[in-house]
């Protein structure tokens, strides 16, 4: 990038350079392209938004359909008795033990 572009496109450098970009009809241009890229999403989202609306409303048929209403029977309540629950004695624990060492080193001469 160039330092001409970066100062006509960096708002840093709105105010110093505004008479230049209308000069070259920058403005006109960004604000086309703007409106360009606001309406192609805005007929993509519309476009997207209608098949997503076909599919749920197919898909709801679908759900309709499949739901068969059946009569429930009341089901008698069974208890269940839990076990009693024993507390466990703690168990000893053992010390670490402490780390053997070596008793002899060996050096090699190479």
């Amino acid at each position: 990038m160039g330092k001409r572009k970066k100062r006509l496109t960096m708002a840093k450098y709105a105010n110093k350079y505004a008479a230049k970009r209308q000069a070259l009809g920058l403005v006109e241009r960004i604000q086309e392209t703007a409106r360009e890229i606001t309406n192609d999403t805005i007929d993509f989202v519309v476009e997207t938004l209608e098949s997503v609306e076909e599919f749920l409303d197919e898909t709801q048929e679908k759900i309709e359909a499949l739901k068969i209403e059946e009569p429930q029977e009341e089901q008698p309540v069974v208890q269940v008795e839990e076990p009693e629950n024993k507390p466990k004695k703690p168990e000893a624990k053992k010390p670490p033990s402490a780390r053997r060492r070596r008793t002899t080193k060996t050096k090699t001469d190479a």
